[in-house]
């Protein structure tokens, strides 16, 4: 009668000490690399700036800026953010039916200093910048920096929007909520720095006012390697770069 028990041990043994440990490690080691970068490489920051936490339900990788309340160094969702020098007039719920990005803001009359919000970046580098600007009940003209610490590296000056009209990041003027929504349009920055203002208004312009809706900044992630370079954060770049060649 055949021993099951040594059979199965004989067995194990044989095939524990026959592993090529060497290789092994080479093909397991890459899986685990890709996969601790893919969890460092969430580095989008999303806001929707509104007057009440609740008032819409901010999408996956969203949250909320309050734009008076949050005072810097606001953390939330993993971001750090908030008003840092000045008082905005006033931040608003404007409407809840439209796009959730859309449905609030902040805002500062172009007759006084003007507001900075700062937001913390993870790294510096590449970042493609989403933004809307705009009211969907009123006309505004808007006034608004965006820098890296305190280089400006583009600027909405003196834009109109009418009701329901929104300025995106490359000063594209949409025509509606829906417009925006379905024309994302993005501008590529480089920080040379982890600090990134918004300066909002613009004293002795006018007596109009200066908002901002939305902004979302997305790290611009390295170039897929090839098959003989380290692997990236990205899924493409983790399977080609385990897939195990035949001389293994």
């Amino acid at each position: 009668m055949v021993d099951v028990h040594r059979f199965l041990k004989d067995r194990f043994i044989s095939y524990t000490w026959n592993v090529d440990w060497t290789k092994m490690l080479k093909r397991v080691f890459p899986f685990l690399f890709c996969f601790a970068s893919l969890v460092q490489a969430q580095d989008d920051i999303s806001l929707n700036f509104r007057d009440t936490a609740g008032y819409v339900t901010d999408g996956t990788g969203e949250t909320y800026a309050l734009c008076n309340e949050d005072v810097f160094s606001t953390t939330r969702a993993g971001f750090t953010f908030g008003r840092e020098t000045g008082n905005l007039d006033t931040e608003r719920d404007k409407e809840s039916s439209i796009d959730r990005r859309l449905a609030g803001a902040c805002q500062r009359v172009n007759n006084d200093t003007k507001v900075t919000f700062r937001i913390t970046l993870p790294s510096t580098g590449d970042y493609d910048v989403t933004i809307a600007a705009g009211d969907y009940w009123n006309s505004r003209t808007h006034y608004i920096d965006f820098k890296d610490t305190n280089t400006v590296l583009w600027s909405i000056a003196g834009t109109a929007t009418t009701a329901n009209q929104f300025i995106d990041a490359n000063g594209n003027l949409r025509t509606s909520a829906s417009n925006w929504a379905s024309n994302i349009s993005k501008r590529r920055i480089t920080m040379t720095t982890t600090i990134f203002r918004i300066d909002i208004g613009q004293n002795g312009a006018n007596g109009d006012i200066s908002n901002m809706a939305h902004i979302r900044l997305e790290k611009v992630s390295a170039a897929s390697p090839s098959a003989s370079s380290s692997p990236s954060g990205s899924p493409s770049a983790c399977l080609l770069y385990t897939s195990p060649s035949p001389r293994d």
